[in-house]
């Protein structure tokens, strides 16, 4: 395998027998959605540069927290008094405004306490799981997902109570789940979510629904290659909404910033529902419409985090033009198809690349994983 590698300080060529694709995050440098152009969260320089005014940002997890977070700093300071942290702007920086826009306006919870090294699941663990596997493909969403709700319910009993009937469903899940976190509300329940944490942190108690969630979600691992195209497309829909929901906890320092930030009236965050629209305005701005009506920013920060791609979307074309088939997804052991005359191997760990397929790739327990994967197979040809 020949690389070109363009340094500052010019050319080199170097030949390996085994590379490793591991090129991370790819945020595009010009991002867009609808009429609207958006800023790119990357370079970091495009969210400080931002000058003080009214900013939006699209996305309501991680990574519009970072951004949040980034923009109070770089317009103001947080003083943080032990548990109670305050913002205040800096001079001539007093007309910052920012909101949060998202499709249904809530924020993840903040990190709750959980044993750890972890406690066995009742039902829905890997053993469970591979006994299901060797049922088949048929059904196979049906009875992983038929173990998670048997963990909650035993778990969690009246949670699921209060979730209702539906949530015992694959295709009713996602809404119950969702309704009932959004009446908890926004950014005000955001206090309450923290304190019950910091509850559950101090007296030791799991949160069992969340706990139940957070550890179960992680089995469905096992079975996503397995799934025919039909469940595939069913656990897109409507399962990974609410995994990646519960699995965005956030740490709490930097949930008492966004609360800070809300405290000193800098901080909304409003949903936009079902029929939103994003346009340029003629000012140079872009104008969103929400479940409030339409509201202009002076600019919109694209932060909803990394997006899936196709390995034909890798920014080496002439890796991509030797593939055999550059639309085939990338799946464990992660090696990519070359024709049989080419000596060595090339493995994808680029993480757009990994997530059409292993969604839950982006903590670092999983990228460890990940390269451990890899390691051994490049090891076992040794």
């Amino acid at each position: 395998m020949s690389l070109d590698i363009q340094t500052p300080h010019g050319k080199s060529v170097f030949t390996f027998d085994q590379v490793v694709v591991a090129t991370g995050h790819s945020w595009p440098s010009s991002p867009t959605l609808g009429q609207a152009d958006l800023v790119s969260p990357w370079p970091y320089t495009n969210i400080t540069d931002q000058p003080a005014g009214k900013i939006g940002v699209l996305g309501s997890s991680l990574s519009a927290i970072d951004v949040i977070v980034a923009l109070g700093n770089a317009h103001g300071g947080f003083i943080e008094d032990g548990d109670n942290v305050s913002w205040f702007p800096d001079a001539g920086h007093e007309d910052l405004s920012i909101t949060m826009v998202s499709h249904k306006g809530i924020m993840p919870e903040p990190d709750f306490y959980y044993p750890f090294p972890y406690e066995p699941l009742t039902y829905i663990h890997p053993d469970a799981v591979s006994a299901e596997l060797e049922k088949g493909p048929d059904g196979l969403l049906e009875r992983v997902f038929a173990l998670m709700v048997q963990e909650l319910n035993d778990a969690a009993p009246q949670y699921m109570a209060e979730l209702g009937p539906d949530a015992q469903t694959i295709n009713g899940f996602a809404d119950a789940y969702f309704h009932h976190r959004e009446t908890l509300g926004g950014l005000r329940a955001l206090r309450e979510s923290l304190n019950a944490a910091i509850k559950s942190k101090t007296l030791k108690e799991t949160q069992h629904h969340r706990y139940a969630l957070l550890r179960g979600h992680e089995n469905f691992e096992l079975v996503l290659e397995h799934l025919n195209d039909s469940d595939w497309q069913r656990f897109n829909d409507m399962l990974m909404p609410v995994f990646g929901d519960c699995y965005a906890a956030v740490p709490h320092i930097s949930v008492r910033r966004v609360l800070a930030l809300y405290d000193a009236g800098v901080l909304q965050i409003i949903p936009t529902g079902s029929e939103s629209a994003f346009e340029n305005t003629v000012s140079g701005g872009v104008s969103v419409m929400t479940i409030d009506g339409a509201i202009e920013f002076d600019a919109l920060i694209d932060a909803r985090g990394q997006a899936a791609a196709p390995v034909s979307a890798l920014p080496f074309p002439s890796l991509v033009g030797a593939m055999v088939d550059p639309d085939q997804e990338v799946q464990e052991p992660f090696e990519l198809a070359l024709p049989s005359k080419v000596q060595g191997a090339v493995y994808c760990l680029a993480m757009p690349q990994i997530l059409k397929r292993h969604p839950f790739s982006q903590g670092l327990a999983n990228c460890d994983a990940l390269g451990r994967s890899v390691a051994k197979h490049i090891l076992g040809d040794r």
